[in-house]
């Protein structure tokens, strides 16, 4: 069957300011792959903060992810 959806290690980071000249690096993404294959159905649930809706876009292409 054909893979319509493939991610391998995806990982995304956002930049946070924090001062006037200091920012932080925070990972909101590490490490996820996910395949799916035609026919099936994947559910992605966890805590609120978790990252699921930053793996969504980043899987769609709104958001950029780190190589």
């Amino acid at each position: 069957m054909p893979t319509l959806l493939q991610l391998s290690d995806i990982q995304v980071e956002f930049t946070v300011r924090r001062r006037l000249f200091r920012s932080l690096s925070v990972r909101a993404v590490d490490g996820v792959s996910v395949s799916i294959e035609r026919g099936e159905t994947m559910a992605l649930v966890g805590e609120s903060g978790s990252g699921k809706t930053t793996l969504g876009r980043a899987s769609l292409k709104l958001i950029d992810v780190k190589s």
